[in-house]
């Protein structure tokens, strides 16, 4: 068992926000009741004031505009 990983986690997003390092949320669920629900994290980069334009998943367009840069990137290597 890992036992409190706040600190680590803040530090972890203290790095992030200095080398301007984008994160993606996530429920990391060990259970069927909790998939999905992104409460704790979103709480957490909230309070740590961390900048919502470096979290990559917070908003559906965004996402999507990520996704098809990096599908458009893979098909350049295939080439």
């Amino acid at each position: 068992y890992r036992g409190d990983t706040h600190a680590n986690c803040a530090q972890i997003l203290s790095c992030c926000r200095k080398y301007l390092v984008p994160i993606v949320l996530s429920s990391d669920s060990h259970g069927t009741e909790h998939i999905g629900d992104f409460t704790y994290a979103a709480d957490f980069v909230h309070n740590a004031m961390f900048p919502e334009g470096l979290i990559l998943n917070n908003q559906i367009p965004k996402l999507k505009m990520l996704l098809r840069i990096l599908r458009y990137a893979k098909t350049l290597r295939e080439i």
